[in-house]
Formats: C-alpha cells, sequence, structure tokens
C-alpha cells in the first residue's frame, strides 16, 4: 500500500478523543506507582521533552507543565534546536535563565542537542549549566557515522573499516570528556569570578569536599592570562588538562599557583584535590583577581591594593574558625598594609564595599 495511503488511513476524525499529554503522562506514572512494589528499580520520569526552550511547533516547557502535576515529574526536560543560533550560544541565555526561574526546585536536563561546532558546543554547555543550572548535559550522535564525537564505521565490515578499531575519535569528544571526566554524579556547583569577558568559568565541588574541578572556556581567537585562585579551598595537588585547536584533552601538568596561560579558542580544566577550609560553606574559585596583596606569606611590608570597589571599602581579617581577627575601613585609593599584630597562621581576607564583596587566602609568618 502507498504511504500516502496509509498516512490517510490513520487520521482520526472529529469524534475520535486522544488523550493530552499530561493526561497520558499521569496514566503512565500511575500505572507504575501501582506496580512498583514488585520492581528493583522504579523509574523516575521526565518531561515535557520538547524540542526547544521556546518553539511554536513542539512547544514551550510551560506550554505543557502548565498541565501537568509537577509532583509526578521528577525532572524538566527538553532539548535546544529551537530559540537560540548553535553558532552563537549567548542567543540561548534569556530561555535558560527562563527556565531557572520556572522550575527552581526541579532537575533541568538538555537531553540530546550537540548540533554546532566544538568550541559553541563548550559554551553552550557552560551557558547551560551556569544559566538554567542543568543537572545533566546528554547528546543523541555520542556514537554515531559522520558524528565528531565517535564516528563508527560499519560494523559488520571489518574490511572496509578505515580506521583499525572502526571508528575515530572527534574534538567534541573531547570537550565533553572535559567536563564529564572530571565532574561526577553528586557533585555541586560553586560560585566563581572572573574578571575576563572572554573566559567562562564553572567549578564542581565533590560531596566529601576532598575534590574540586574548574572549567576554564577561552572564547577569544588569542591566548589569554588568568590567574586562578582557588581562594575558601586548601588544594594539596592539581592536574591540567586541555583541548584546543591542537590538543585533545591532554594533561598538560600539574597546577602552579599564579599566571596560568589558556590558549586561543581552548578549554582547560584544573582537577584540584584538597579541603574545603571550615570558614565557608559555599567556597568559590576565582580565574582573575581583584585583589592584590603582595607579598603573600605576609610580612610587616606587605600591601593589600583593591579595584573595582566603591569608596568606602571594610577590610576584614578572619580565622579559619570564622572569627574577625581586625576590622578596618579604608578608601578605595589607599594602600592598606597588613601583618601588623596578628599571630602566624591562615587566615581570610574580606574585602567589601557593601555591594560587592571579595576575599583571599592569606599566610602569616
Amino acid at each position: 500500500m502507498p504511504l500516502e495511503q496509509l498516512v490517510n488511513d490513520a487520521k482520526l476524525d472529529s469524534t475520535y478523543k486522544v488523550a493530552s499529554y499530561a493526561t497520558a503522562f499521569n496514566a503512565v506514572y500511575d500505572t507504575i506507582d501501582a506496580y512498583k512494589s514488585n520492581l528493583n528499580i522504579v523509574p523516575k520520569m521526565l518531561g515535557p521533552e520538547v524540542l526547544g526552550i521556546e518553539n511554536k511547533w513542539s512547544g514551550r516547557p510551560s506550554d505543557y507543565t502548565d498541565f501537568m502535576d509537577m509532583s509526578k515529574c521528577y525532572a524538566v526536560a527538553h532539548h535546544l534546536y529551537t530559540r537560540g543560533d548553535k553558532l552563537y550560544p549567548n542567543t540561548f541565555i534569556s530561555n535558560l535563565t527562563q527556565l531557572a526561574t520556572d522550575f527552581p526546585d526541579k532537575p533541568k536536563m538538555q537531553t540530546e542537542y550537540s548540533d554546532s561546532d566544538w568550541n559553541s558546543t563548550a559554551l553552550l554547555i557552560h551557558n547551560s549549566l551556569v544559566y538554567e543550572g542543568v543537572a545533566a548535559y546528554l547528546v543523541w550522535d555520542l556514537f554515531w557515522p559522520g558524528a565528531d564525537f565517535l564516528d563508527l564505521e560499519n560494523p559488520w565490515s571489518a574490511g572496509t573499516w578505515v580506521n583499525t578499531n572502526g571508528f575515530k575519535v572527534g574534538t567534541k569528544y573531547y570537550v565533553f570528556k572535559q567536563f564529564a571526566a572530571f565532574i561526577k554524579p553528586g557533585w555541586t556547583r560553586i560560585e566563581t569570578i572572573t574578571k575576563s569577558k572572554s573566559v567562562k568559568s564553572t567549578a564542581f565541588i565533590s560531596p566529601d569536599s576532598l575534590k574540586v574541578s574548574q572549567v576554564l572556556i577561552n572564547t577569544n581567537g588569542l591566548s589569554q592570562n588568568i590567574v586562578s585562585d582557588p581562594l575558601l579551598y586548601n588544594v594539596t595537588s592539581g592536574k591540567v588538562y586541555r583541548t584546543s585547536a591542537t590538543e585533545n584533552c591532554v594533561l598538560v601538568g600539574d597546577y602552579v599557583p599564579g599566571v596560568m596561560a589558556l590558549p586561543a579558542k581552548s578549554i582547560t580544566t584544573i582537577a584540584f584535590e584538597g579541603s574545603e577550609f571550615p570558614l565557608s560553606s559555599k567556597p568559590r574559585l576565582i580565574t582573575e583577581k581583584t585583589l592584590e596583596l603582595y607579598p603573600n606569606p605576609v610580612t610587616e611590608e606587605s600591601v593589600l591594593k583593591i579595584s573595582g570597589f566603591g569608596a568606602n571599602v571594610t577590610v576584614m581579617v578572619v580565622n579559619l574558625q570564622g572569627q574577625i581577627v581586625s576590622k578596618d575601613l579604608i578608601d578605595n585609593e589607599e594602600e592598606f598594609r597588613l601583618g601588623r599584630n596578628l599571630k602566624s597562621g591562615l587566615y581570610i581576607l574580606q574585602v567589601s564595599d557593601g555591594v560587592k564583596q571579595e576575599s583571599l587566602r592569606i599566610e602569616i609568618r
């Protein structure tokens, strides 16, 4: 029978009733719930998994969730085929932000999209993590002929393979590895700060606070220098991995405090090991300093310089138990000397103008 005839025969007349998405979703959930005592693993349901975050064809997530019993929906899922330009990932930001606002208490998951070049893909993953707060970013063509992830050849005809094992690893695979190999299930995203508009940073901490992974994307066509300072995290060791036009998630060396060069159009992951200082329940990683203290470790001659603060600035020195040991009010233009009347040890220097606040770990000898 011709395909057209099959399609015509399948059309429903106006008297035929079908379930809405919300009704069908509830029916599946209720059936699973009724038999869950017989299941070894009770599945969690995701929805509505529309093609895009704003799309007249398949609808926005809210076009479905407004009519759903969201207590039955574990996570809000969607793709990213619409309402953004794949080569300009920042065009998605406003809608990613709206999803975070609409569903603050639900995990969000991007469940398919990968339709962009490797550098844009890295930035789109970053934006999804930072602006939407996704719990998962999935792709459909991880294993697929012609994919820039794992490009598969004909599995039934090994004699025709061009590559020894019948597949080729693409650059997008290594971009995903920069995130996935160093950020594990259960890790929590923590705040990062960067002054450079062309360097994007995100970081995650393990549940036991013994590991932190920071991912840095240089979106610029030129190399950028940054200073990575793990601030309220006591680093005992660290490894640096990088993907660029000439590197595929290679180990480029141990983490060394100070200036780090990020090659043009690259993605760098720093895998820290250490421990969180008890002072802060929310550690922050600063990728470029707005506070400068030299020398540090602190001596009688150490001078603090700040940038980007208001006129009246409060400078506090806090010990690792959270106790304030000194507090001064200075002007933004002043040079402030530290080290006087403070016992030897580790401290956190906190600087605030009432709006902006930055911190710096210091040592006094």
